[in-house]
């Protein structure tokens, strides 16, 4: 029993041992040929998709910007405003929180014939470090809470991460990580044209909030 046990540990151990490490590298490092093309790019934008289209649709946003990497962090740790500040959200609830976890439900308004979608989200902050202005932000599905009834729909995937840190000459440079998969039966290259816009779009709505704070703040 104890041998047969041991076995099934190994097993366990060899099939999500992978699925952790990319889990936790996905916001390590910006993404490298031949595994990654990239599929647009500007001054302070870079997109980039896998090679391979098999799994659920996938994408990694560069950023570089002249902001304090602070301020950004505070934007995106901040889930009871999102309906203010994130395009497309219309409901951002913090159901639970602890120091450097959160759980959300969240609704997402989505253009016609298409159904919202809706979720509990789990996001941690907990490898942050901001003694050296390094933060990370983590986020995947939880079932902690049950869903509210309606003819909303759950994302059958949906998961990422943010990595903020100090630029090189000033500013900040970040990752930004998602995978999903909307469900309800979405065709994937749909999905994937559709994560393109969206993060284009959060992101120049995340660069003119960032603008506008910090002129906000300057004397």
């Amino acid at each position: 029993m104890f041998i047969k046990s041991r076995k099934m540990c190994l097993v366990l151990a060899t099939v999500l041992l992978p699925m952790c490490t990319l889990a936790q590298s996905a916001c390590q490092n910006s993404p490298q040929a031949p595994g990654w093309h990239r599929v647009f790019s500007d001054e302070t934008l870079t997109l980039f998709e896998p090679v391979t289209s098999t799994g659920s649709p996938q994408l990694t946003a560069r950023i570089t910007w002249p902001a304090a990497p602070q301020s950004l962090y505070q934007i995106i740790w901040d889930y009871a405003s999102f309906r203010e500040h994130i395009p497309h959200v219309r409901k951002s609830n913090v159901l639970l929180q602890t120091k450097y976890r959160k759980w959300i439900y969240q609704q997402l308004e989505l253009p016609g014939p298409l159904q919202d979608r809706h979720y509990i989200l789990e996001s941690t902050s907990l490898d942050s470090q901001p003694a050296l202005q390094h933060y990370r932000v983590d986020w995947q599905l939880s079932d902690r809470f049950t869903l509210p009834a309606g003819q909303r729909v759950r994302p059958a995937e949906f998961s990422g991460c943010w990595r903020i840190k100090p630029g090189k000459t000033g500013g900040l440079d970040a990752l930004y990580h998602i995978r999903l998969d909307p469900g309800g039966h979405v065709p994937r290259w749909v999905a994937r044209a559709g994560m393109r816009r969206y993060v284009k779009e959060l992101m120049k709505h995340l660069r003119e909030l960032l603008h506008a704070s910090e002129a906000s703040s300057s004397p």
